[in-house]
C-alpha cells in the first residue's frame, strides 16, 4: 500500500502526541506494579512500565487485529502485577524472585491469550457479567486513590496506603495543592482547548507549577521526584531473572498460588483489549478482528515478560488521541514506541525532574473518570431488582481493596453464578387447572361430548415455564406428584412444555421418573410442546433418550396432547369412537320416523376419499351436507403468503360438516381436508328439497337438529375460548 505525505505526517503527529500522553501513565504506573517490593524498586518498575509500552506495545500494533490499536500498561493491569509480585513475596520469595515469578506469570497469560485468539474464543471473553466487571472497574478505581494518597501527600510513593496514619508528621504541606492544581487543570482543560488531551495539558501545567515553586525554594515542602529510572541494562536482566528460575523447588508452588492471577489477567487483558478496540471502531468506521487481536496482545505481552515488563493491554484513551491527530495505520504506535525509547535512552536527566504529586493528581483523575456507578444509580430506582448485581459489584470491589483483584474476579463469578441458579430455581410450575373448560379443536359427536364433559375432572394441565434442569426438576417432580389424591380414579396429566427453554438430564430423568410415578397410579402422562426437530429437544434422539418419553406421549402443540388425553378418556367407555358410524346412527336423524329415516339415508351418496385429499376449497359452490362416517377431516382456513394454514377443527367420525350450504347454499369458507383416509356420506341440496316434498315435518326435523347442534357447538367454542384454549 502506498501512502501519502500526510498520512506519514497524521501518523507522525498522533504518534508523538501519544508518546507525550503515555508518560505521565506509563510512569506512574510502573510505581504502582512494584509497590510491593518497596521504595528501593521504583526505578525498576518505571523501567518494567517502560518496557510494556514500547516492546509489548510494539509487538502488539504489528501483529494486532486493529490498526488503529495502541497498547502499553493500563491501571488495572499494573494492579494485577502488583498483585502477581505479592503473592510471590507472600509465598517466601525474594524481591529479584518475586520479579521473575511475576515475569512467568505475565508470560503465561500472554500465551493463554494467544491460545484463547486461536480457538476464536475472543466473544467468550465478552460474557464476563456485568456486575463483576463494575465491581472489578470500582475496586480498580479504588486501588488508585488509595495507592496515590502517599503521593498526593508528599510521602514517598511507595508507602501503603495502610501505614499512612504512622508518616502523618511527614506530610508535604504544598504537594496537596500541587496535586490539586493539576486535578484542576485535568477537569477544566476541555473548556481551555480541546486540541490538547486534557492528561498532556495537566502534565505540562502541573510540571509548571511544581518547576515555579521549587525554583523560591519550595522543594522541602512539594515531597519527592522521580528517580531516574533504569535504562537499557533492566531489560537485558529480564531474561536472566526468568532463567534463575529453573530446577528451583519452590517454583510449581508459586505458580500454583499465581494460576487465578494468570487466569483473570489473561481474561480481562483480552476483554480490556477488545472493547478498546471495539471503542476504535466505533469511531472510525472500521472493524477489528478479534482474533488477530488477541493473537497480538498475547504476543505483546510474551515480549513484555521476556525483558522484564510489566502487563499491557490496549487503552482507547491513546488510540483515540491518535485517530483524532490523523493517526490511521499501525505506523502511529511504532513512532509512539520509538519516541519512548529514545526517552528512556536519552532523556532520563528529564524524567528525574518529574514530580510525584503532580503525576498522582493526574492518576487520581483516571480513578475517578473510571468509576461505574451506573448500576448503583439503577440501585436507587429500584432496590429489589438490581440489589444482588449490585451486592456482587460491592464485593468484588471490596475483594480487590482488601485481597487482590483475581480473587476478587473469582469472587465475583462464583457469587454470580450462585444468584443466577437461584433465579432460575425458582418453580417452574406455572399454571395448573383442571380440564373443566379445557377442550382440543376436535370434534366429535355431542353425546360425546356431554360425556367428556362429565369426565374432564380426571384431566389436569400443568404449564412449566423456564428451565428444567437440576436445580428445578426435583421441586417441579414434587409439586407436579402432588396434583392427584392418592384415591384419585384414573385421569391424564398434560404438561405444557411450550415454554421450557432448556432441559438437561436432570430434567429429563425427572420427565421420566414422574411418567413412572404417574402410571403406576393409573393416570397417564402426555407432554405438549414436545417438538423433536427444534434445538432444545433434537439431541434427544440421537442419544435415544425420547424413548421412555415416546410411545404416544409426545406432542408438538397442546391441542394435540388434548386431544389424545380424550381419546383416553373416552377410551372404554359408551362413546368410545368406532371403526365407522353408519348414517342412520348421526344425531342429524334423531326423532325421524323409520319411514323418513329410511328415505333419507336412501338419498345419501357415499364417498371415499384417500389421506391428504381435498373434499371441496373455499370459495366453492356447496354441494351439500357430509357425514363423516369414518377418518378424520381437518377444516382449514387456506395459507396466505409465507404463513401456513390455519386449522379450525379436526372432525371425528359421527360429526356433520358443511350444513350452511344445505341451509342457505352459500359457498364454501373454508377448506376441508381429509387426513387419513375417510368415508363421508353427503346429503346434496337437491335431495333434500325431495325429501322435504315427501316428508316435510321430517325435514324440519332435520333442520331443528342442525340448529341445535350449532348452538351447542358454539357454546362450547365460547367455553373454550374463555379458557384460553
Amino acid at each position: 500500500m502506498r501512502w501519502s505525505g500526510r498520512q506519514w505526517l497524521g501518523d507522525a503527529l498522533g504518534g508523538a502526541v501519544v508518546a507525550l500522553l503515555s508518560l505521565p501513565m506509563t510512569v506512574p504506573l510502573g510505581a504502582l506494579a512494584f509497590a510491593p517490593l518497596g521504595a528501593g524498586f521504583l526505578p525498576a518498575g518505571v523501567a518494567a512500565a517502560f518496557c510494556t509500552a514500547i516492546v509489548g506495545g510494539l509487538v502488539a500494533a504489528l501483529a494486532g487485529g486493529s490498526p488503529l490499536q495502541i497498547s502499553g500498561p493500563r491501571a488495572s493491569m499494573a494492579l494485577m502485577s502488583a498483585g502477581a509480585i505479592a503473592t510471590a513475596l507472600d509465598q517466601g520469595a525474594r524481591p529479584d524472585q518475586a520479579v521473575a515469578v511475576a515475569g512467568l506469570s505475565l508470560a503465561l497469560a500472554g500465551g493463554l491469550q494467544v491460545l484463547i485468539g486461536r480457538a476464536g474464543m475472543g466473544r467468550v471473553v465478552r460474557y464476563l457479567p456485568y456486575p463483576v466487571l463494575a465491581g472489578f472497574v470500582n475496586g480498580v478505581a479504588l486501588l488508585i486513590l488509595l495507592g496515590q494518597l502517599a503521593a498526593v501527600l508528599g510521602l514517598p510513593p511507595s508507602l501503603s496506603w495502610r501505614a499512612l496514619p504512622g508518616h502523618w508528621r511527614q506530610v508535604a504541606p504544598l504537594a496537596p495543592l500541587e496535586a490539586l492544581a493539576t486535578m484542576a487543570l485535568m477537569a477544566w482543560a476541555p473548556r481551555l482547548t480541546r486540541r490538547l488531551p486534557p492528561l498532556v495539558l495537566a502534565f505540562a501545567g502541573g510540571s509548571l507549577v511544581d518547576l515555579l515553586l521549587r525554583s523560591v525554594g519550595a522543594a522541602p515542602d512539594l515531597g519527592p521526584r522521580l528517580v531516574a529510572p533504569e535504562g537499557l541494562s533492566f531489560w537485558l536482566r529480564g531474561p536472566a531473572l526468568l532463567a534463575g528460575l529453573a530446577g528451583n523447588a519452590a517454583l510449581p508452588g508459586w505458580l500454583a498460588a499465581e494460576m487465578p492471577v494468570i487466569v483473570v489477567l489473561a481474561l480481562v487483558g483480552s476483554l480490556e483489549s477488545l472493547l478498546s478496540a471495539l471503542s476504535l471502531d466505533a469511531a472510525s468506521g472500521s472493524r477489528h478482528d478479534p482474533r488477530r487481536e488477541l493473537l497480538g496482545q498475547g504476543l505483546g505481552n510474551l515480549a513484555a515478560a521476556c525483558c522484564g515488563g510489566i502487563a499491557g493491554a490496549g487503552a482507547p484513551i491513546r488510540g483515540l488521541a491518535s485517530y483524532r491527530l490523523g493517526g490511521r495505520s499501525r505506523r502511529a504506535a511504532v513512532i509512539q514506541c520509538l519516541l519512548l525509547l529514545a526517552l528512556l535512552c536519552w532523556g532520563r536527566p528529564l524524567l528525574m525532574h518529574l514530580s510525584y504529586a503532580v503525576m498522582a493528581g493526574i492518576m487520581v483523575m483516571v480513578a475517578l473518570s473510571m468509576g461505574d456507578l451506573w448500576l448503583f444509580r439503577l440501585l436507587r430506582r429500584d432496590p429489589r431488582r438490581f440489589g444482588a448485581d449490585a451486592l456482587v459489584a460491592a464485593l468484588v470491589a471490596v475483594v480487590s481493596v482488601t485481597v487482590n483483584l483475581a480473587m476478587a474476579v473469582l469472587a465475583g463469578v462464583a457469587l454470580t453464578l450462585l444468584l443466577f441458579m437461584l433465579r432460575m430455581s425458582r418453580p417452574v410450575v406455572r399454571t395448573v387447572r383442571d380440564g373443566a373448560g379445557a377442550r382440543s379443536r376436535r370434534q366429535r359427536p355431542l353425546a360425546a361430548e356431554r360425556y367428556l364433559a362429565g369426565q374432564r375432572q380426571r384431566l389436569r394441565l400443568a404449564s412449566l415455564d423456564g428451565p428444567l434442569f437440576f436445580g428445578t426438576a426435583d421441586r417441579a417432580c414434587q409439586d407436579l406428584a402432588a396434583l392427584w389424591p392418592e384415591t384419585a380414579p384414573p385421569g391424564c396429566l398434560i404438561l405444557d412444555l411450550g415454554r421450557v427453554g432448556h432441559v438437561d438430564l436432570a430434567g429429563l430423568r425427572m420427565l421420566d421418573q414422574l411418567r413412572r410415578d404417574q402410571e403406576r397410579r393409573g393416570h397417564h402422562l402426555l407432554l405438549a410442546g414436545v417438538d423433536l426437530e427444534a434445538a432444545r429437544w433434537s439431541w434427544l434422539r440421537p442419544a435415544g433418550l425420547e424413548a421412555p418419553l415416546a410411545a404416544g406421549r409426545l406432542f408438538a402443540g397442546l391441542d394435540q396432547a388434548l386431544e389424545a388425553a380424550e381419546d383416553l378418556l373416552l377410551a372404554g367407555g359408551p362413546h368410545a369412537e368406532t371403526p365407522e358410524v353408519a348414517p342412520d346412527a348421526f344425531a342429524l336423524l334423531a326423532g325421524l320416523p323409520d319411514a323418513a329415516r329410511r328415505a333419507l339415508t336412501a338419498g345419501l351418496e357415499r364417498r371415499g376419499h384417500d389421506a391428504g385429499a381435498v373434499l371441496f376449497r373455499q370459495g366453492e359452490a356447496g354441494d351439500g351436507l357430509y357425514l363423516l362416517s369414518r377418518g378424520d377431516v381437518e377444516i382449514r382456513l387456506p395459507a396466505q403468503g409465507s404463513h401456513p394454514p390455519l386449522r379450525l377443527a379436526r372432525l371425528a367420525p359421527g360429526t356433520l360438516f358443511g350444513e350452511m350450504a344445505l341451509l342457505d347454499g352459500s359457498d364454501r369458507s373454508a377448506d376441508a381436508v381429509a387426513v387419513q383416509p375417510c368415508v363421508c356420506h353427503v346429503l346434496s341440496p337437491a335431495a333434500f328439497a325431495a325429501f322435504s316434498g315427501l316428508y316435510p315435518a321430517a325435514a324440519a326435523q332435520i333442520l331443528r337438529n342442525i340448529g341445535g347442534e350449532l348452538a351447542e357447538r358454539l357454546r362450547l367454542a365460547n367455553s373454550r375460548w374463555q379458557d384460553g384454549m
